[in-house]
């Protein structure tokens, strides 16, 4: 009888790979403000200096260690980074508690030890969307697994309010559970999508709301003064509904803010329809196809870009 035995040679190596989680590469490091300290450190960067200490284990520093590469020869390598809600900078490694001879003493520094960061935040935020308008979105609540991945796409699309909703089409199940009932999942997720896009630091912020018609007649109504445009995203059903995709938005007002509802992949039910209609939406579609709810949203949200810019 033939019996296997364990190896550890690149076979073994490339099925750890495999088995591992990947690695995202990030085209900015995001930061928390609590996380922020003054540097303590002499010189004329004192007064613009953070310091931060990462945990090994942390999967910012294990992204700055394996894909950016920085490391002990590399001290005065700079990557960006930003603070979530706050400005944007570059940061570099730093080893204060070493003193002068931190350089030789980096060299003797594994993976097993903690990251210090220094950080010069002072470059003021700018918009990532070409327009000054902004987004946000009323959607009837997806499947979860599609909600999860969605939520990334959400944050690199610069959205600014999300409101996660009930319809007729929606089961129970996708509003009250999955990825929607934690907090700290859903805000990893926007944090993930906001460091892929590198342009911002907002994050998209996200509410439930349980019952869709009080909201919608209480805080969408036609006395709502927030949204100069609110679209209905709903498949053709008459010759009067007009595309998407050759609609013009009027922005010679101080508010451009844009409220677009997006449906289940069934689409609205006729009750739902007359209650968006009545609170003052206007109707729109993208074609006869049906799409998945995330296709449906990176589509929607570029044709009305678009539209504000004609």
């Amino acid at each position: 009888m033939m019996t296997l035995k364990a190896t550890r040679g690149p076979a073994t190596k490339i099925w750890q790979r495999l088995i591992q989680p990947p690695i995202r590469c990030l085209n900015r490091v995001f930061f928390e403000p609590e996380e922020l300290h003054r540097a303590e450190i002499d010189g004329p960067d004192v007064n613009k200096l953070h310091r931060v200490v990462l945990k090994s284990s942390d999967k910012r520093a294990i992204h700055i260690r394996e894909i950016l590469k920085i490391n002990g020869a590399e001290l005065k390598k700079e990557f960006r980074v930003g603070v979530v809600g706050g400005n944007m900078g570059h940061a570099r490694l730093s080893l204060p508690e070493f003193g002068n001879h931190f350089e030789d003493e980096i060299e003797h520094r594994n993976e097993s030890q903690d990251l210090v960061l220094d950080l010069d935040i002072q470059e003021p935020v700018q918009s990532s969307l070409e327009h000054p308008s902004s987004i946000s979105l009323l959607l009837a609540a997806p499947r979860p697994k599609r909600m999860r991945h969605l939520l990334s796409i959400l944050a690199q699309l610069g959205v600014r309010e999300v409101a996660v909703t009930n319809a007729c089409r929606v089961e129970k199940a996708f509003l009250n559970g999955g990825i929607l009932t934690r907090s700290s999942a859903i805000r990893e997720l926007l944090l993930e999508g906001l460091s892929q896009q590198a342009y911002d630091t907002d994050l998209p912020e996200i509410s439930i709301c349980s019952r869709l018609k009080p909201f919608v007649e209480d805080e969408l109504g036609p006395h709502c003064d927030r949204f100069s445009h609110k679209l209905l995203l709903h498949p053709p059903f008459d010759e009067s509904v007009e595309s998407l995709a050759t609609l013009k938005l009027e922005n010679n007002c101080e508010a451009r803010d844009v409220l677009l509802a997006i449906g289940p992949e069934g689409g609205w039910v006729d009750f739902e329809l007359k209650l968006f209609q009545e609170a003052g939406f206007k109707c729109v579609h993208m074609g006869p196809r049906i799409l998945r709810t995330d296709v449906a949203v990176v589509a929607a949200i570029s044709l009305v870009r678009a539209a504000l810019s004609r």
